[in-house]
């Protein structure tokens, strides 16, 4: 997550979600030195048997 005055550490969501034709949804705290919110990589690691994935906005 980048802001206006900086960035935060790169967080790992490993919860044992992601499954096969499901929604996962995730509340992450940012902090609070961020500001608004500017920029936000997304990526994933490219592991598993279908290693496909979609993000929607």
């Amino acid at each position: 997550m980048h802001g206006k005055y900086s960035s935060s550490e790169e967080i790992i969501l490993s919860d044992g979600k992601f499954e096969n034709n499901s929604v996962d949804k995730f509340t992450i705290n940012a902090p609070q030195d961020l500001s608004a919110l500017t920029a936000l990589d997304i990526r994933h690691n490219n592991s598993g048997v279908r290693r496909g994935w979609y993000l929607e906005k």
